[in-house]
């Protein structure tokens, strides 16, 4: 899990990909600092791009607005109300992309072999450690509330309607949420590294194995199923290939290009591979400085 600030898309491209169907023009939503630098990104991607515009983000704000409201009037008198997925699965493949492409809770690369589903961090329909509570129905359109997610930590043994916390639950729109403590981590707000530890390989655990460091970390953990099998076995492979990189790149003095690419995180399981670079790096300077005080020599 990496820790990742929504900021909400200012261009609507439309763009094409030669590799699959040219003839297919597909609208994104894209977040730039200029046209110019996301024309030159999308190209970089093989993309031919057939057009951009500025996108106001407040106009799908103001729609998300209006059927909020319409769901907390139905709430309020007791009417059948149905959630508009549609609405945010605009930003689908926006949330995708704010986080390389990865399920925001395991770092799985989802959309290589799947759609991804947006996930709502607080469940919109019900809470199951709170039978009586309606579910924070009047957050199901806030991007606040939204996640990319891939299918196994969000649906059957996984997150699903699952949100524990302590402290006292907000169960209406007045309600203050500040009064919650999740006891899951949210992406947005948390700093997963102060909560997660992936396990050294050599004290008996599976390779790839994470563990919770605090109450937040292990329950996340838990809910998320972040300890399956096939999780492990990837992150345990992910792993494995990092080592390899690092000491390619150290024989090609490009070190310090694969650490930052590894803190910014684009990489599949970047948090455990990150973890093995950060040990890797350590040996290699404690086997560096050993040498150095043999032949006399300060560190």
């Amino acid at each position: 899990m990496i820790h990742r600030e929504f900021r909400p898309p200012n261009f609507l491209c439309q763009v094409s990909d030669p590799n699959v169907d040219p003839n297919r023009i597909d609208a994104r939503l894209e977040r730039a600092d200029s046209e110019a630098e996301l024309r030159q990104k999308l190209q970089d991607k093989g993309l031919v791009v057939h057009g951009i515009q500025s996108y106001d983000f407040g106009e799908w704000q103001q729609r998300a607005e209006a059927e909020t409201a319409k769901a907390i009037q139905a709430q309020g008198s007791g009417a059948p109300y149905e959630f508009r997925a549609a609405l945010w699965s605009e930003l689908k493949d926006y949330l995708f992309r704010l986080f390389d492409g990865k399920c925001a809770y395991c770092e799985g690369r989802v959309q290589d072999v799947a759609s991804g589903d947006v996930e709502h961090y607080r469940p919109k329909k019900k809470v199951e450690e709170d039978p009586a509570h309606p579910g924070y129905y009047w957050l199901a359109y806030d991007p606040a509330n939204l996640f990319p997610c891939c299918e196994k930590c969000n649906r059957a043994r996984a997150k699903m309607n699952h949100f524990p916390i302590r402290g006292q639950r907000a169960g209406r729109p007045a309600d203050d949420l500040a009064l919650e403590r999740p006891l899951l981590l949210n992406p947005y707000v948390d700093v997963p590294a102060s909560h997660l530890h992936f396990v050294p390989n050599n004290n008996g655990t599976f390779p790839g194995t994470v563990a919770g460091g605090t109450r937040e970390g292990q329950e996340s953990v838990r809910f998320y199923n972040l300890n399956r099998e096939s999780l492990r076995e990837a992150r345990a492979r992910a792993q494995s290939d990092t080592r390899l990189r690092l000491e390619w790149a150290a024989g090609r003095g490009q070190l310090g290009q694969m650490f930052h690419e590894l803190k910014a995180g684009a990489c599949e399981f970047s948090a455990a591979c990150l973890v093995v670079a950060a040990q890797w790096w350590a040996r290699q300077k404690a086997e560096v400085e050993a040498e150095l005080k043999e032949i006399g020599a300060n560190p």
